[in-house]
């Protein structure tokens, strides 16, 4: 990113906390947690969630599920099956 708008990393870093109030990392890690709950929105049930993880970057389970549950205040698998009952 900074390559690419020809800013140094402390001005990319300084421009996205007073913009979005997070850090780069957190703003696409961020980002990346909305994909896999959209994706997981419009799966069954029995969709596979590590495989919807992996293809969005995260190969840490444990830490994507704490990670997800601090963004969206539920599980992953919460999100399945509620998808399923609706």
């Amino acid at each position: 990113m900074c390559r690419n708008a020809e800013i140094s990393w402390r001005t990319l870093n300084y421009a996205f906390r007073e913009s979005f109030g997070v850090t780069p990392k957190q703003y696409l890690q961020a980002t990346r947690l909305d994909r896999v709950r959209s994706d997981l929105r419009r799966r069954e049930p029995s969709e596979n969630i590590s495989d919807v993880a992996n293809a969005w970057g995260f190969w840490h389970m444990g830490q994507f599920a704490r990670d997800y549950r601090r963004q969206f205040g539920e599980l992953p698998s919460e999100t399945l099956q509620r998808n399923g009952s609706t």
